[in-house]
């Protein structure tokens, strides 16, 4: 029982950790295919590397050689093409069938996610998404679970436990950036606490995200979201105007001493 139970464990984490990657490449891919212009279109190497990670080049050549053939096959293949174990939807189905074998030895919490995305995924109409619907509905699952993250977790987490759970894979920087960014919606309407929220914060997150897996964390703040008082000096694109109308226009030219330390 207890091999039995270590087992459906390992491979939970396994396809959890396969899906996770391959969903990002392809996220990044359908962004550009989604963005790009007519003459833009062509992508063999863009699509070469791709399948080296996540299939083989020689599946690639075999789906462009199809008489019908169009790109969004390619990503339908690695997305949710159930012939290919290690599609994003195939890991999602061996997660959730792992996570009922071991019900018993983990968190309500993953069994649910894991459940609800493959519900969600079942409710799909695969065979004729769109590009662009493929996006929309991997973005959805990922909202929601950040949805059940921000207000089970937020609230209460310390920058201890953040950096934790970032190290740990279970949340980014990106995504505390996105979850802040909700409970400022939700909570500040008629308090007007926050002013301004920095345009760059996201791709900035993505970039300390970029880092900390390429070369570690650079300290116990590396990639965690600060609020600061109007009144410090920021060289960024917000204004530091003290909350003052007379300094609505001021963009501080260089970080004050304490942004510095950050």
């Amino acid at each position: 029982m207890l091999s039995r139970v270590a087992n459906s464990l390992y491979w939970m984490s396994r396809n959890a950790e396969r899906a996770e990657n391959n969903a990002r490449i392809l996220d990044v891919q359908l962004l550009q295919m989604i963005e790009a212009s007519d003459e833009e279109l062509v992508r063999d190497d863009d699509w070469k590397l791709i399948y080296e990670i996540c299939a083989s080049t020689d599946m690639m050549e075999y789906i462009k050689s199809l008489p019908a053939y169009n790109e969004d096959q390619l990503v339908y293949y690695l997305a949710m093409e159930e012939e290919n174990f290690n599609s994003v939807a195939s890991c999602v189905r061996f997660i959730r069938e792992n996570a009922r074998v071991s019900r018993d030895h983990i968190t309500d919490d993953y069994w649910e996610v894991w459940n609800r995305c493959y519900l969600t995924l079942q409710d799909m109409d695969t065979e004729n998404l769109s590009v662009r619907e493929m996006l929309m509905g991997g973005n959805a699952m990922h909202q929601k679970k950040l949805e059940d993250y921000r207000a089970k977790h937020l609230d209460e987490m310390t920058i201890a436990q953040m950096q934790e759970e970032m190290q740990a894979g279970n949340i980014t920087s990106e995504d505390l950036v996105l979850m802040y960014k909700e409970n400022i919606s939700l909570r500040d309407k008629n308090i007007h606490a926050i002013i301004e929220i920095n345009p760059d914060a996201l791709q900035i997150a993505q970039a300390l995200d970029f880092e900390r897996q390429r070369k570690g964390a650079r300290g116990p703040m590396h990639g965690i979201p600060v609020v600061v008082k109007d009144n410090m000096d920021t060289a960024d694109k917000m204004h530091t105007s003290a909350g003052s109308l007379a300094l609505e226009n001021h963009y501080a030219k260089k970080d004050a001493f304490l942004i510095e330390k950050l």
